[in-house]
């Protein structure tokens, strides 16, 4: 794995302060839903920090394979990560803090998941390749 590329996609999604999370359940049901940050682990991962939807989470539960999209819409640059979640951590949890709310039936909590990245592919509106950027490279 380049670990400076995974540097780099890092380093835009905290300019663009979003990354596009895909799962997709054990019935084949695609889900899309937004994560707030990256950042690396070790040389082939990285960990996003999201406030998961249940969704998310029953569909990692059922398949653990991901693709985390990191893309600045104006420049046109981005990048897409595919790969395994090997943990879900629970980093935050926040229930009833709007006192005038009813109390939430579940908590709320952000979740670090922790993803092995397998591959990392350019992310475009323009025409371009689904390989690899290493394999491009060669």
């Amino acid at each position: 794995m380049d670990v400076q590329l995974l540097q780099r996609v890092v380093q835009l999604s905290k300019m663009m302060r979003q990354v596009l999370v895909a799962t997709v359940g054990g019935e084949g049901l695609p889900h899309l839903s937004v994560g707030e940050r990256l950042s690396v682990r070790g040389e082939d991962g990285v960990s996003l920090f999201s406030w998961s939807c249940p969704q998310t989470l029953s569909n990692i539960q059922e398949n653990w394979h991901v693709a985390l999209v990191v893309w600045d819409v104006r420049s046109d640059e981005g990048y897409q990560l595919l790969g395994e979640v090997q943990a879900v951590r629970d980093h935050s949890v926040l229930d009833g803090y709007l006192p005038n709310e009813a109390p939430q039936v579940t908590p709320q909590v952000e979740h670090e998941l922790q993803v092995r990245v397998t591959q990392i592919m350019r992310f475009s509106h323009f025409a371009h390749t689904d390989m690899p950027l290493e394999q491009v490279a060669k």
